[in-house]
């Protein structure tokens, strides 16, 4: 099955700041409003595909960008 990783973060140039390292080592990514089912904010987060996440993880904690919230979510 597949699924998305929504990686909610503290403010949105967080969110662009991880965004260019994850486009920058080649991984897909995204930014979307954060789901209703995650959040009242009417913020962005950084979406992922589930199959990436272990590249991604890494590419984050190396680079010290800690998201505050992390959430999977399956898709057909």
């Amino acid at each position: 099955m597949r699924c998305y990783i929504y990686r909610l973060f503290d403010s949105v140039s967080s969110v662009m700041l991880a965004a260019r390292k994850i486009q920058k080592a080649e991984f897909r990514c995204k930014i979307v409003p954060i789901p209703r089912e995650f959040s009242s904010d009417c913020g962005v987060c950084l979406r992922t595909f589930g199959e990436e996440e272990t590249g991604i993880a890494d590419i984050l904690t190396r680079t010290g960008t800690f998201p505050a919230m992390i959430h999977r979510k399956d898709v057909g």
